[in-house]
């Protein structure tokens, strides 16, 4: 089953790719990253 997981997506990138080969290549000067905190959702659940 393990070895279902970690093959390579139409993307050519698989569950163990790192974040640097993911956006190599990629301009992100004018992104804006909004990262909000999922802990506190689900403590008020």
């Amino acid at each position: 089953m393990w070895g279902l997981l970690r093959r390579s997506s139409s993307s050519g990138f698989s569950s163990s790719s790192t974040a640097e080969e993911v956006t190599a290549g990629i301009d992100g000067s004018g992104l804006v990253a909004l990262i909000t905190d999922l802990r506190l959702s689900v403590l008020q659940w």
